[in-house]
């Protein structure tokens, strides 16, 4: 059973998707299967991250929506065998209908992949929440800036007495 990790921040520009590219680059160096999401609709750029933009044809609605299963959707990265992307998609029209057809793409992940890495949204928007909501943990990426500590931390304590 793989494991699920958000990597979160409060404001843009902290180094998430750096992180999100990083790590799940070792992760696959390392042999294990590891897939990277981008959960940052209208914003994505975690395929610029990862040199796989000409290879990223789907996102995680086509999956979520059924037109795809979830290995199609994905893409291998031509040069780190073992490294996979699924992008997120080009709008930011999260619904609560997606809840569960994201719930069961992610337990498709779980059975499928040894990681999963998500490229949280910055802020504390419903993409936020969504990739909180699917992740077994969570990284905070932040700086020294009061924008990326407060916000996040606040909003973090309020889902974390949730569960």
């Amino acid at each position: 059973m793989g494991k699920v990790i958000a990597v979160a921040s409060g404001k843009g520009g902290t180094g998430k998707t750096t992180t999100v590219a990083a790590v799940s680059s070792c992760l696959a160096a390392l042999g294990y299967k590891t897939l990277c999401v981008d959960f940052d609709a209208e914003l994505r750029n975690l395929d610029l991250a990862l040199c796989m933009t000409d290879y990223a044809v789907a996102d995680f609605t086509d999956v979520e929506s059924g037109r795809m299963e979830l290995m199609e959707a994905c893409c291998e990265s031509p040069k780190i065998p073992g490294l996979f992307f699924l992008a997120a998609p080009p709008y930011s029209g999260w619904n609560e209908s997606e809840e569960n057809g994201l719930r069961c793409v992610f337990d498709g992940v779980r059975e499928e992949f040894d990681y999963c890495l998500i490229d949280a949204p910055s802020g504390i928007g419903t993409g936020f929440e969504y990739a909180q909501m699917f992740a077994d943990q969570t990284v905070i990426v932040t700086t020294g800036e009061v924008p990326a500590r407060g916000t996040l931390s606040a909003r973090w304590k309020q889902h974390a007495t949730l569960e």
